[in-house]
């Protein structure tokens, strides 16, 4: 469920971000569905090289550390990473109301990176409404400043 050799640096949503490789392997993915089981396998394998990381640096490191490194090891795992992605909000007629950074894109599912003591409903807000900007289905909320490694998978079809 891996694809093209990652992307570094600042992301965003269009064709041009991605080399000629990457490019045809997503268009071939473009037909697949996200399935709830699909997105499941995901983020399993995301949740799983992020607990790693959050077990090999604990607790302390800002944000764009913990950034820096779950980029780096799903790269190496194949993943199709995009860091700092541009998120539009629009009102209903197209008008732009504002705009937002995603912390990561990572094979179709946001993820909101934190280093807080605690997740927070506002951290869980944050998320739904990056989905509902993006219309992409499925999210993570990854925090690495707590002690205990926190992860949470949020749909959109749920909100």
């Amino acid at each position: 469920m891996r694809f093209g050799s990652g992307l570094s640096g600042r992301g965003c949503l269009g064709e041009g971000c991605f080399s000629r490789k990457e490019r045809k392997e997503r268009k071939e993915r473009k037909g697949e569905e996200m399935t709830e089981e699909k997105a499941k396998e995901v983020c399993d394998e995301i949740r799983q090289i992020a607990y790693e990381l959050h077990v090999y640096l604990g607790v302390g490191y800002l944000e764009k550390v913990y950034e820096n490194g779950l980029r780096h090891r799903l790269e190496k795992s194949g993943f199709l990473v995009q860091t700092q992605v541009p998120i539009q909000v629009k009102d209903e007629d197209g008008y732009l109301l504002g705009d937002y950074v995603a912390d990561m894109i990572v094979d179709g599912i946001i993820i909101e990176l934190k280093a807080v003591t605690t997740l927070l409903d506002v951290h869980v807000a944050q998320l739904m409404n990056y989905l509902k900007a993006t219309g992409l289905e499925h999210g993570l909320l990854l925090n690495f400043g707590s002690e205990k490694f926190q992860c949470r998978k949020i749909a959109r079809t749920r909100i």
